[in-house]
């Protein structure tokens, strides 16, 4: 686990101060995305954590839905530096500068579903994780890879054996807790600084690979995978916004840890209160009914030839 935090930490320095694009590659029927929402860097996790079913709480500028009976069984999310979004078709959101916090996400994961859950890092460092990760080192791919430059070809190298590892598992429906698995993606841009002739190939590269790793992972997660990629501009933006970004994530963390402690953690949605009027309402209106009931059958006057009056009725005997 600490393995995790460092290679994930590494992660939210690296995007500290350009801006920063959300897209989602892969979304679950259970989920709905808003055409458009004002969201920051900072609400990353808070984001996640709602879609993966951990809290009821979501940004502010959220409009999407989540649901409360079928959450998703992966997420896989990547992040590449130096690249842009291009995608006209798949919900894609700016989340402005600052650090996507990755740590949060997993930490929140981790404590909801103990160790015993599946996640995985892969970057330029290598391959890490849980049980998985082993799997995924020792998968052979077959794909042809023209970029020469280091670490961005062993980077999407490291790709497609998460793509082959998870293929080779086959299905994974009867999972008790959401996996995780996180692709960094950082030798793109030194690509495009060192050698610019071969940037745009090289790019086209790094999306086929993310196309075939989401395109593999959906029906192995019967279609309930969440994916998203998030672009990170490799352009320098002179905000001095990141110590407020990781105050406001601090504070959500020790929120979610203090409402976890008091056992007041837990999922609910939005429909609870139009449910609750609902059941309320038909219990009421049935109480109502069975009391009207009650009295008009205490209060009735059965006739002679009844069998109620019969029963009721003690007639004196004649000597």
């Amino acid at each position: 686990m600490t393995s995790l935090k460092v290679c994930l930490a590494t992660l939210c320095l690296l995007s500290g101060s350009h801006a920063v694009t959300l897209e989602f590659s892969a979304v679950p029927a259970s989920i709905s995305a808003p055409s458009a929402a004002e969201l920051k860097a900072a609400d990353y996790a808070l984001l996640n954590n709602y879609m993966l079913g951990l809290t009821a709480q979501k940004p502010d500028g959220w409009d999407g839905k989540g649901s409360i009976l079928v959450r998703p069984k992966a997420l896989i999310a990547v992040h590449v530096v130096g690249l842009d979004s291009d995608s006209s078709q798949n919900p894609h959101f700016d989340l402005g500068t600052g650090s996507v916090n990755l740590n949060a996400v997993n930490d929140a994961l981790g404590e909801a579903f103990g160790d015993k859950r599946e996640w995985t890092v892969v970057s330029s460092s290598g391959i890490t994780g849980a049980n998985f990760a082993k799997s995924v080192n020792d998968a052979k791919p077959n794909h042809v890879i023209k970029t020469e430059a280091l670490p961005l070809r062993s980077e999407i190298e490291n790709i497609y054996k998460l793509a082959e590892a998870l293929k080779a598992g086959g299905a994974r429906l009867q999972l008790s807790s959401p996996e995780f698995h996180a692709v960094h993606i950082s030798g793109l841009s030194a690509v495009k600084t060192s050698d610019p002739s071969n940037y745009k190939e090289a790019a086209r590269e790094v999306r086929d690979a993310i196309s075939f790793l989401m395109d593999t992972a959906q029906p192995i997660y019967g279609n309930q995978l969440l994916g998203e990629v998030v672009y990170v501009s490799d352009e320098e933006h002179h905000v001095h916004r990141r110590a407020v970004a990781e105050q406001s994530s601090t504070f959500d963390e020790q929120l979610m840890r203090l409402r976890r402690a008091l056992h007041v953690y837990s999922f609910t949605a939005p429909d609870y209160p139009a449910m609750f009027a609902i059941v309320a309402g038909l219990v009421i209106i049935l109480s109502i009914a069975i009391l009207f009931i009650a009295v008009a059958i205490w209060n009735v006057d059965p006739g002679r030839d009844s069998i109620i009056y019969r029963m009721t009725t003690t007639r004196m005997k004649k000597d």
